[in-house]
């Protein structure tokens, strides 16, 4: 059952003309099957790739919080847009969200420019979210720079 904040945030709405909205599911390393899911043009050249993590304190919350955002990002930039899932407390505990988005980074940075993604971050990838996803993507930002990323990253949008 889709939650309120779900529903307000242009969740279960219907896709916008022109882009192409795809769940994908890829393996953590523990073989836990995470979900991203996809917002790109439908046609046109690879634009850049942004990733974003949802917030909720770490407890609630789902990849579906940012469909009212993604879709204008899309619209304006040409961008590849990627909301990323991650095991929520109290039933996982720290350190499963930290890992699951550090798993999601890496698969995202290394399938960027195939057919699942089909972006181009040279001409910007960017990650960042709001809350828990905003704490999680600025740890990864450092993370990321003693373990480089098969694409560097240009930018981080960090939101309270």
């Amino acid at each position: 059952m889709m939650g309120m904040m779900e529903k307000m945030l242009g969740a279960g709405t219907p896709a916008t003309a022109g882009i192409t909205e795809n769940v994908h599911e890829i393996s953590m390393r523990d073989g836990y099957m995470s979900a991203i899911k996809v917002f790109k043009p439908s046609s046109g050249p690879p634009g850049p790739l942004i990733v974003l993590a949802f917030g909720g304190g770490f407890v609630v919350g789902s990849k579906d919080q940012f469909v009212s955002l993604a879709r204008p990002l899309v619209s304006l930039l040409g961008a590849t847009v990627v909301s990323i899932d991650y095991r929520l407390a109290p039933e996982h505990k720290f350190p499963a969200a930290q890992y699951d988005a550090w798993d999601s980074m890496k698969w995202i940075a290394q399938n960027s420019t195939g057919d699942a993604l089909t972006s181009d971050p040279a001409k910007g990838f960017i990650m960042g979210g709001v809350s828990a996803g905003g704490a999680l993507t600025a740890s990864l930002s450092r993370k990321f720079q003693e373990e480089p990323l098969a694409h560097r990253l240009t930018g981080q949008w960090l939101c309270k």
